[in-house]
């Protein structure tokens, strides 16, 4: 393990750095940035948005079981940034006439 990567315990009981989890879950979150994407790129750029985010909150996070149950999750939530800023109006109320 290295410095850069704080330790968190696997259901195993073994401890478990960002790399290892990264290693676990990087085919199955590729796949699905893949589906949201439907761009090769675009997906890859998804995927490592997601990881850049998930290792600055890596040392924050106390319960890796949720993330590790969901993995599927983050890049869907980190793509909203992107598209659309919060409070923005979807395109479809924004083309209605008033």
């Amino acid at each position: 393990m290295t410095a850069m990567s704080p330790p968190t315990r696997s259901t195993e009981g073994q401890a478990l750095g960002f790399e290892e989890f990264v290693e676990l879950h990087q085919v199955s979150l590729r796949r699905f940035a893949l589906a949201l994407t439907g761009n090769p790129h675009d997906a890859d750029d998804l995927l490592q948005d997601t990881l850049v985010k998930l290792y600055l909150a890596w040392h924050r996070l106390e319960d890796h079981a949720d993330l590790r149950a969901s993995p599927a999750r983050w890049p869907s939530t980190g793509s909203r940034a992107p598209t659309r800023p919060p409070g923005t109006p979807s395109t479809s109320t924004a083309l209605r006439s008033p």
